[in-house]
């Protein structure tokens, strides 16, 4: 008898956690103005994390360029920004409004700053410093936040 008890309290347990969580987002709609983004931490860390590995991706590819980058290390440097651009897009850049408000005081100037070191990259084959800029970059928000800084 104590197995069918416990397998209802379970049952139990899930349904009013389901509802609970299913809650949240009905609440959430019904407060936050349409046009709003609501970005959970699992999207925002993912986000951050790709981030990072693309710009680690592009810092390794600069300090391996020898006076002037082959073809293939501008490719990976041009493929990493456009990268890093659409990664932009899922943390709220352009005019959505989010509840990260620190990013979204940044995210608009950072894919800014991506869009126009690649066309850099694109147009002028020979100066990469603006790129090793942007790498630089993240420190400056992440500075700010250093509780939220992750090594």
């Amino acid at each position: 008898m104590k197995y069918k008890s416990d397998i209802k309290l379970t049952a139990y347990i899930l349904l009013v956690s389901m509802l609970t969580l299913s809650g949240c987002s009905v609440i959430r709609k019904a407060t936050y103005p349409p046009d709003f983004i609501y970005l959970d931490n699992k999207t925002v860390t993912s986000s951050m994390q790709k981030l990072a590995f693309s710009m680690d991706k592009i810092d390794r590819v600069l300090q391996q360029i020898n006076l002037t980058p082959t073809p293939d290390q501008r490719t990976i440097i041009i493929n990493e920004l456009n990268a890093i651009e659409k990664i932009s897009d899922t943390l709220g850049a352009g005019t959505q409004k989010t509840n990260h408000f620190f990013i979204d005081n940044h995210i608009n100037q950072f894919q800014s700053d991506v869009i126009k070191v690649r066309k850099s990259i694109e147009t002028d084959k020979s100066n990469y410093y603006q790129v090793g800029k942007l790498v630089g970059s993240c420190m400056s928000c992440h500075v700010m936040r250093p509780d939220s800084f992750i090594l």
